[in-house]
């Protein structure tokens, strides 16, 4: 899947319009602080 090079601002109240029209997306938190582990081995992703 090639990358999507047009960015769009999302504000909540666009998303929630969204959700209705389309009966679809979901909730999500984001938490800003986490703790930093290390891994050994590290994990890998390939799409990267």
């Amino acid at each position: 899947m090639p990358r999507s090079t047009s960015r769009k601002s999302v504000r909540n109240r666009s998303f929630r319009q969204w959700q209705l029209m389309h009966q679809r997306g979901g909730d999500f938190i984001v938490y800003s602080d986490y703790p930093v582990i290390g891994l050994n081995p590290p994990i890998e992703l390939g799409f990267l």
